[in-house]
């Protein structure tokens, strides 16, 4: 991945809003994928809903 990637990726996860940060210690990671552009997977209330109640999980980081 090149420089200005992975610089605008960080960027855009540092501006996003409502990101919950877990230690991962032993819990079972997770990887919530929205299969289209990630401005409509933001938008999309149902992808928030399913990422509020994992994220409402102790055990799931």
């Amino acid at each position: 991945m090149s420089k200005k990637l992975n610089s605008l990726l960080r960027a855009r996860v540092a501006a996003e809003k409502g990101t919950i940060r877990k230690d991962w210690g032993g819990r079972l990671p997770v990887a919530l994928v929205y299969p289209n552009y990630y401005r409509l997977g933001m938008a999309n209330l149902g992808f928030q809903v399913v990422y509020r109640l994992l994220n409402k999980r102790e055990e799931i980081v």
